[in-house]
């Protein structure tokens, strides 16, 4: 479907979905995935990850690397059964910025942009921790004060501080793999296991295999 988001290649994994991946208590575990889609729109990405049974979601940002690679980390903080999801969107806020940058430096007319600006701002002001959302208010108020120059005006929509605490704030057209399964040992499951026993300690083979 055109414009529809692919999310592909999903790791860590085992080679049969029939079984978990594997990881140790409190360690970072590397996550990736392939992300892509159609257009020249932006892209954002986010592992989300819990405990089975858990109704609390973590969440880590994913970060593009070359080839519509994407990669992140998570960390479990106790054993048990796991679930992460990989999810992406169409970066909108991360998309008009560019855009705009380019059409200012031609030297357009950006009052629509502005005004475009302004409202996605607005659309993801609620998904801002509320202690900063006042900030993000702010860049849309700068945004339609007409009686400022252009550049003040891009300059409350360019913040670096705007862009970076809407930047993890999902738009409506997420995209979710299903959960995959994640075990999460015991910090001495990463070393210890049942082949790791020495014959010799045990009175050789025979003794060993009695034990």
């Amino acid at each position: 479907m055109l414009g529809r988001i692919t999310i592909d290649t999903v790791r860590p994994a085992t080679p049969s979905a029939d079984f978990p991946a594997k990881a140790v208590v409190g360690e970072r575990i590397p996550v990736s995935a392939d992300i892509f889609r159609d257009g020249h729109d932006l892209l954002a990405a986010r592992v989300r990850w819990r405990r089975a049974g858990k109704s609390r979601w973590h969440e880590a940002p994913l970060t593009p690397l070359i080839n519509d690679r994407w990669e992140g980390a998570l960390t479990a903080t106790d054993t048990g059964r796991h679930e992460f999801v990989i999810e992406a969107w169409r970066d909108r806020f991360a998309t008009w910025r560019h855009d705009v940058e380019i059409k200012a430096a031609a030297g357009d007319d950006l009052e629509l942009e502005l005004e475009e600006g302004a409202r996605i701002l607005e659309s993801l002001a609620p998904g801002v921790p509320a202690r900063d959302r006042g900030r993000v208010v702010e860049a849309v108020a700068g945004l339609r004060r007409t009686a400022c120059t252009l550049q003040v005006r891009l300059n409350a929509g360019l913040d670096d501080q705007v862009a970076s605490l809407v930047a993890g704030v999902p738009d409506a057209d997420v995209t979710s793999t299903p959960a995959r399964r994640l075990w999460v040992d015991r910090l001495r499951g990463g070393y210890g296991a049942w082949y790791e026993l020495f014959p010799r300690s045990e009175g050789g083979f025979a003794g060993a295999a009695k034990r």
